[in-house]
This record gives C-alpha cells, sequence and structure tokens, in this order.
C-alpha cells in the first residue's frame, strides 16, 4: 500500500507542476496556442494514468480491510484533485476555442 500511494504521490507532483505551468501561461495576454494544446494533452494523459493507479489504492484499501475513515479520506482526497485537475482542462480548453479563429482546432 506503502508503495502505491508513493507511487500517486510522484505522479500528482508531475500532475502539480503541469497545473503550475498552465496556470501561468493561461494568466499571459497572448500565449502560445501550441504551448495551451500541449499542455491541455499532456494534463489529459497524465489524468488518465493517474485515475488508474487511484483506482489500484482504492482496491488495495478494500482488499486490505481499510477502516471506514480512511476510504472516506482517500476519495475526498481523489475527488478534490481530480476537480483542480477538471478546472484546469476546462480553462484551456475555453482559451484554445477563443484563439481558434478558424474554428478547425478539435479540442
Amino acid at each position: 500500500m506503502k508503495r502505491l500511494k508513493e507511487l500517486r504521490e510522484f505522479q500528482r507532483s508531475g500532475i502539480t507542476k503541469i497545473l503550475n505551468e498552465a496556470t501561468k501561461t493561461l494568466q499571459e495576454e497572448f500565449p502560445d496556442t501550441e504551448v495551451l494544446l500541449a499542455l491541455f494533452n499532456l494534463l489529459e494523459v497524465e489524468q488518465r494514468d493517474l485515475h488508474d493507479v487511484n483506482v489500484t489504492v482504492m482496491d488495495a484499501l478494500i482488499d486490505f480491510d481499510a477502516v471506514h475513515e480512511e476510504i472516506e479520506a482517500e476519495l475526498i482526497s481523489v475527488k478534490e484533485y481530480n476537480e483542480r485537475i477538471a478546472k484546469t482542462l476546462r480553462r484551456l480548453r475555453a482559451r484554445l476555442k477563443g484563439s481558434d479563429t478558424c474554428g478547425s482546432r478539435k479540442v
């Protein structure tokens, strides 16, 4: 269990760096759309990978008969982090759509 949580913390650390970079880029008046798109795509991939690890951690908690409070705390933590990712993805998507004057970019 400890190794799974360490793996997740490592993944979250990398995602946090992407989230911070996305926030910084979104604050620019005229951000590079290629950078926005790269951050969007990278964050989507990392989100899927993190989901897989979260499922594995939750399964392990259940398999090892974790107490209700531990499972609940785990669910809250996962939900809060997922919301942070989703919010940034929405902001990136909106900015990319706003910068696509031809309507040809699919995000």
